[in-house]
């Protein structure tokens, strides 16, 4: 199964999650207001960024030491 598939089924499967708790506090009456609500999507997306970035250098770590092996890997497919 290629890589790519199973970072964007994680990442869509987290989204939804995430849009539940929304969806949770907005149907419950707390909702994200304010500064709470700010912190939450300033958290929410540096760890989004965090995950993208550790992924990125572990999946193109062997392009830089091998670049004809993941070229011949990615045209396999």
């Amino acid at each position: 199964m290629p890589i790519a598939l199973v970072t964007n089924a994680a990442v869509h499967v987290a989204i939804f999650l995430v849009s539940g708790v929304f969806l949770l506090y907005h149907f419950t009456g707390g909702g994200f207001e304010g500064m709470r609500g700010w912190l939450f999507n300033a958290a929410l997306n540096a760890s989004l960024l965090a995950l993208f970035i550790d992924f990125r250098l572990k999946a193109y770590k062997e392009a830089k030491n091998n670049p004809k092996k993941v070229i011949a890997a990615s045209t396999a497919s």
